[in-house]
């Protein structure tokens, strides 16, 4: 997902970590006519906290974002069953 973004050549706009404060302060900052997307895990997987999907898509809606949310799949772990 970073690296697409980092690919696609779109401005780009890091809030921190599940900081929604932080979030809507960098929204405030664009008109709500200007096109934006609020890139997002549901599990960090690198440290296991859960990202706050519903305050996320709340806060879109209210400042006419769009999300892309990446859903986390557990891997099989056969080893572990």
């Amino acid at each position: 997902m970073i690296q697409g973004i980092r690919h696609s050549g779109a401005k780009k706009v890091i809030w921190k970590h599940n900081d929604l404060t932080d979030l809507e302060g960098k929204l405030k900052e664009w008109p709500r006519e200007t096109p934006k997307v609020i890139a997002f895990e549901s599990v960090y997987s690198m440290c296991g906290s859960v990202g706050p999907i519903k305050e996320i898509c709340d806060l879109a809606e209210k400042y006419g974002a769009i999300t892309f949310w990446m859903k986390y799949v557990l891997p099989k772990m056969p080893h572990l069953l």
